[in-house]
Order: C-alpha cells, then sequence, then structure tokens
C-alpha cells in the first residue's frame, strides 16, 4: 500500500471506529454510498476499510442488512506492543519481559497487536486505527520518550514504558508516562554489599558515563567507605576505554570489576584482563548474564571471574500485565512500578584435586556451580 493510500486508509478507518462507537449494539450502518461520502473516499477504498472492521470484531456482515454494529460484550481487548522506536523489523532486546507480558495477556483474554512505522506519530495513528485500549512501549530509547511524554496524552489510550534501562527514561519523561521498571536501588545495594562482604577497597565498572546505576553504587560504596578515588569507571562507548584499562590493569588500580556492556565490549574486556592483569593476585570478576555466558566461562579459564549477575526480566512482563488487566477489567488506573528484579550468583570453581565446591546444590555445566544470594 502507498503512504498516500495507507494514511488515507487509516483515517477512514478511525472515522469508522469514531462511527461505531456512537453507535448501539446491533446498530446498522449506513449505506456504502452514504459512507463513501461521508469519510470522502472511494467504494474500493471504503470496502477495504469495512472488510477490515469486520475482521477485527466490530462488525458483523449480514446479508441484505449490511454491515451491524458488533455487541460490546463480544468484543476482544486489544493492546499494542511497540519494540524499541516501532522501525520495521524490529529487534526484540527483551524477549523475556515480551513473552511473560504476551502470555500473561493471552491468559486473561486480552489480544495483542504488534505497532510499527516510520515515526511516532504515526505509531499512535496506527494505534488508533487498531482500536487499542493501551500501549506498550518495550525498551524505546530516551529521545523517543521524550517526545511521547508530549504527544502521547493527545491520544485516547493510556501508553506504558517497559525497561531495563530506568534512567534515561525517568529523566527525560519527567514522571509523565507510566514505567515498569527494575529497581536500581535493590540492584545496586545487592552489588554494593557483596563487594563490601569481599573486603574491597577498589572497584572498576563497565557501563555508560550518565548510567543511574554506576552513580547509584558509587554513591553506595562512598557510603560505605570507600575511596571516591578508588571506584573507576571503564565507559565502553568512547574511543579510548580499552588503553584507559589496559592502564589500570597494569597499575593494579582494582582488585575488582563488574564487566557488563555489548557481548564484544565484555569480551574485549576480559581479553584485556586476562592479557595485562597480575596473574599471581587477579581482580574478581562479576560478569553480566546475558548472551554467551558459559562461552566466556570456557574461554578464559584462569580469570576470576567469582559471580554473574543478570535480571528476571519475566516479573517485568508479569508486572506490566497485571497492571493493565486492572485497568481494562476493573478500570483502576495503570500504575509505575519498579520491580526488585535483579539476581547476583556466586560461581565456584573445582579444587585442584578435583573436588567440586558445591554451593546449595545447583550445578552449572563447566566445573562451575551457582546459587542465589
Amino acid at each position: 500500500m502507498a503512504k498516500n493510500k495507507e494514511r488515507v486508509f487509516f483515517e477512514a478507518l478511525n472515522k469508522l471506529n469514531m462511527l461505531i462507537d456512537r453507535s448501539e449494539d446491533n446498530a446498522a450502518l449506513p449505506g456504502e454510498v452514504q459512507l463513501s461520502e461521508m469519510f470522502g473516499i472511494s467504494r474500493n477504498t471504503l470496502r477495504a476499510v469495512l472488510a477490515e472492521a469486520v475482521n477485527r470484531g466490530y462488525l458483523n456482515k449480514m446479508p441484505q442488512k449490511g454491515h451491524i454494529v458488533m455487541p460490546r460484550r463480544f468484543r476482544t481487548p486489544k493492546v499494542g506492543i511497540v519494540f524499541d522506536n516501532g522501525k520495521e523489523s524490529p529487534h526484540i532486546h527483551n524477549p523475556s519481559a515480551t513473552g511473560a507480558l504476551i502470555q500473561r495477556l493471552t491468559e486473561n483474554d486480552i489480544k495483542t497487536q504488534v505497532i510499527q512505522a516510520n515515526s511516532l506519530e504515526g505509531i499512535l495513528w496506527r494505534a488508533m486505527a487498531h482500536r487499542v485500549d493501551a500501549l506498550f512501549w518495550i525498551n524505546s530509547s530516551a529521545e523517543n520518550m521524550n517526545e511521547l511524554a508530549v504527544v502521547g496524552r493527545d491520544f485516547p489510550f493510556p501508553q506504558m514504558v517497559i525497561t531495563t534501562r530506568p534512567g534515561n527514561i525517568e529523566e527525560v519523561s519527567q514522571g509523565k508516562l507510566v514505567q515498569v521498571n527494575l529497581d536500581v536501588t535493590e540492584e545496586v545495594k545487592k552489588k554494593a554489599e557483596y563487594i563490601i562482604s569481599r573486603n574491597h577497597q577498589s572497584v572498576a565498572h563497565m557501563g555508560e558515563e550518565n548510567s543511574l546505576g554506576f552513580k547509584c553504587l558509587k554513591e553506595q560504596l562512598v557510603a560505605r567507605g570507600i575511596d571516591d578515588e578508588r571506584i573507576f569507571l571503564i565507559d565502553y562507548q568512547k574511543r579510548n576505554w580499552t588503553g584507559n584499562l589496559i592502564k589500570l590493569c597494569k597499575q593494579q588500580a582494582f582488585s575488582m570489576i563488574y564487566a557488563t556492556g555489548p557481548v564484544m565490549s565484555r569480551e574485549e574486556a576480559l581479553n584485556i584482563l586476562n592479557t595485562y592483569c597480575n596473574k599471581d593476585n587477579p581482580p574478581e570478576i562479576i560478569l553480566f548474564d546475558g548472551d554467551h555466558f558459559e562461552y566466556f566461562l570456557e574461554k578464559f579459564p584462569d580469570l576470576n571471574i567469582v559471580a554473574r549477575s543478570c535480571n528476571d526480566n519475566k516479573l517485568l512482563g508479569n508486572a506490566a500485565a497485571n497492571e493493565l488487566v486492572k485497568y481494562i477489567k476493573h478500570k483502576a488506573p495503570m500504575q509505575s512500578l519498579e520491580i526488585p528484579a535483579f539476581e547476583l550468583h556466586l560461581i565456584a570453581r573445582e579444587q585442584k584435586n578435583n573436588s567440586a565446591t558445591l554451593l546449595n546444590h545447583k550445578k552449572i555445566r563447566r566445573r562451575k556451580e551457582a546459587v542465589s544470594i
């Protein structure tokens, strides 16, 4: 469908939706000639619009009676889902949260519709044309959410942001968007408690300079007695980050590092640690449990990986779905939530005599075992 024809189609579909909303259950719509004049479209376009409404369950086409408004009790609620910025062929950044969201909605007889367009305003208009009861944005950019906080209020359905990057979204939306995100405070507290329990006084952290997680962790560590100048940020977005990490390794500047970020950045960081760190007194490593975690364990057997961190993102999807179910079925307003989904697992290697150290009897392949703390 060409761009201008597509716009005409969705504008006409919105007009038809509004006409259906004003009509009584089982009411007959005007004939095709009158409707095409009302909407200012051709008969062919009108038939396509009517067919779409029938397919979605808002109209019933009956012989000799025309198009009849479907009773509201037979209409199934539907929500829209926007991945990332809503462009075509989206990458699903958070499949576990998305899967949990869709499953919980399906269990409550709520349909889902993926919404895509080339602009934020186009996404909102398409969502309206699809007659969604609410719209979910999953891990969209801060720039997109900043715009949405302004223009999204003009549309007749609530919108919720589900994100694992709470700091960036919170700063731009200024409380104007309903959000379900990770409880950063709980995550940072667990990290800080573990670092202090290991008696570390110098820590390196891979991450973005303005990330809320690093800022909070630094505050927690300083409050627990670690010198501010002994907390190092390795910003993998900067060009010289590898040089900075090599320099810190040669100086033995830190005794623990939290390795996170994109998978290639993590691998490069582990390569540097494996090459330049003191082999007799290597730093302890907390490794983010993203893709290829076991690959890293196998590739770097000599590194002192003592823990892995992860988020149970299914909890985000379930919490968001529960808020929507309350909104649709009980007319309760959706609330912003911070979900404590962070987990930290200890990693134990086999002893030199090949006897394994068992932690809570939960075995991990390649001579690793894990236990939640």
